[in-house]
């Protein structure tokens, strides 16, 4: 039985999306790319296009479409033709519907929304692993979660109305979030 491929992964900063997109790859047998972790890497490298992106991340606001475009394009078109998790991109509507019309003969097989409350994404934000992000402080993650409720929670209204968004509570342990995940997939597998 063939489990979907081509995943994204959307929810709020402190979602889980991160761990259990390596989760899902790791089970799928495909790789799992993470927006974050690509920006992250870029900032920590400290290349021109790192410095552009750490001004925006700092802030807590998103990275520009073109910007992230630029940074993730190559990584984008290969991964998805070998199936892939993908988590934080697309972010915006506007980036949705680009994304959609540019997969052409690998479309999005599922979009899964991971969804918290807001003192529990900012909990695990605040709770993460030091050093993990510099602007894992309260502000930041309490105004990146506004950016999120404005920018990128009306793009889960475009995915549902194309069949594809599934939505997993994301406020239990991660044992139980993948337990969901992987019986989601599966039942979609089989056709339930």
């Amino acid at each position: 039985m063939r489990v979907t491929a081509r995943l994204l992964l959307v929810g709020p900063p402190g979602a889980g999306k991160s761990t259990q997109g390596s989760l899902l790859a790791a089970s799928l047998g495909v790789p799992h790319l993470s927006t974050g972790a690509v920006l992250r890497e870029e900032v920590r490298r400290g290349s021109p296009v790192g410095r552009q992106v750490g001004e925006y991340m700092r802030a807590g606001e998103l990275v520009p479409d073109w910007l992230l475009r630029f940074v993730l394009e190559h990584q984008l078109s290969s991964a998805l033709d070998a199936g892939v998790v993908l988590d934080g991109y697309p972010r915006t509507l506007e980036q949705a519907e680009r994304f959609i019309r540019s997969l052409g003969h690998a479309p999005l097989e599922r979009v899964i929304e991971l969804a918290v409350d807001d003192e529990t994404a900012v909990r695990r934000v605040l709770g993460r692993a030091p050093g993990a992000r510099a602007d894992d402080d309260e502000q930041t993650a309490r105004a990146r979660l506004g950016v999120y409720r404005e920018q990128t929670e009306p793009m889960l209204e475009f995915f549902r109305s194309r069949g594809l968004l599934e939505t997993v509570d994301g406020n239990r342990c991660k044992e139980t979030v993948a337990a969901d995940l992987g019986a989601l997939l599966r039942a979609r597998a089989r056709g339930a």
